[in-house]
C-alpha cells in the first residue's frame, strides 16, 4: 500500500516528540547500550513512533535518547511509491562493517529536518552488525533502499544528518518542490522491481527479520515476531 506523505512535515512542522536540526544534542554521537533489558522500552517507543509518522527509519537520538539504537522498515509512500519494502528491523549498537565502493545518488528526507529533501550519495551495498534486544548478535548484508536507510540512521547515531553528505546544496529542495520538479517517474525509480534487503542465501522479504523483539505480536502477518506497530498516517527517515 502506498501511504501519503506527512503533511505536517511537508509544511516544515516537526512531530512534537522529535528532535530537530539546530538542537546541539542532535550532533552528539550516541553511547553504546549495555543494559539490553533497559533498552526494551526505548525500542518499543521507536517502533511505535516509526509507524505513527510512517517513516522508513528512526534513530534513538531523534527522540532525545542518546543511546545507540535504531529501527527501520522500508515501505512504499507517496514520495517513494515504487521502492521495495522490508520487514521491521530493531537494531541495538548497529555498526556498518563493510560498504561497497559503488555509490548512487538518491533523494532523502528526514523528520529532524522537516519540510526538505536532499540528493545524497550512498553506498549501494553494505554489511551491518547489530544486537537484538536480547543481546543476540546479527550480521547481514543489505542493498538498495535498505542500505540507504541504514546509512542514514547510523549517521544520526554518529551525530550527523543527511545534509552533511550532500555534494551540493543546489540539490536541496522543499518537499513540495521535490514533488513538482525532482520526483522521478515510477518507471525510473531506482530498484523499483527488486527487493535487495536480504543476504544471498537467507530468507527473503518478511521472513528475514531476526531483529524484532521475540514473544510479541505484530499487525503484519508475515512478520509475527515484530513489536506491535501503531496505525500509520505519514512519511520519511
Amino acid at each position: 500500500m502506498t501511504r501519503p506523505a506527512d503533511q505536517g512535515s511537508a509544511e516544515g512542522a516537526a512531530h512534537p516528540e522529535l528532535v530537530t536540526i539546530g538542537t546541539p544534542m542532535l550532533r552528539q554521537p550516541t553511547t553504546r547500550i549495555t543494559d539490553f533489558d533497559g533498552a526494551r522500552a526505548l525500542c518499543e517507543r521507536l517502533v511505535y513512533l516509526l509507524a505513527e509518522i510512517n517513516g522508513a527509519g528512526l534513530a534513538a537520538n531523534q527522540i532525545g535518547a542518546w543511546q545507540r539504537a535504531m529501527v527501520f522498515q522500508v515501505r512504499k509512500t507517496e514520495l517513494h511509491p515504487d521502492r521495495p519494502e522490508t520487514p521491521l528491523y530493531v537494531m541495538i549498537n548497529p555498526d556498518i562493517i563493510e560498504m561497497s565502493e559503488e555509490t548512487v545518488d538518491g533523494w532523502e528526507g528526514c523528520f529532524s529536518v522537516p519540510g526538505y529533501m536532499g540528493l545524497v550519495p550512498r553506498a549501494t551495498r553494505l554489511k551491518c552488525r547489530w544486537d537484538s534486544v536480547d543481546g543476540e548478535e546479527h550480521i547481514q548484508e543489505f542493498e538498495g533502499w535498505a542500505a540507504r536507510v541504514i546509512q542514514h540512521e547510523c549517521d544520526h547515531l554518529d551525530g550527523k544528518v543527511y545534509i552533511d553528505r550532500m555534494k551540493s546544496m543546489l540539490n536541496f529542495s522543499t518537499q513540495p518542490n521535490y514533488k513538482e520538479f525532482h520526483m522521478p517517474k515510477p518507471s525510473t525509480v531506482l530498484d523499483a522491481s527488486a527487493d535487495h534487503s536480504t543476504t544471498p542465501g537467507t530468507a527473503s522479504g518478511a521472513n528475514a527479520d531476526h531483529s524484532a523483539i521475540p514473544g510479541t505480536s505484530s499487525s503484519a502477518s508475515a512478520n509475527p515476531s515484530a513489536i506491535p506497530s501503531a496505525p500509520t498516517e505519514q512519511e520519511k527517515h
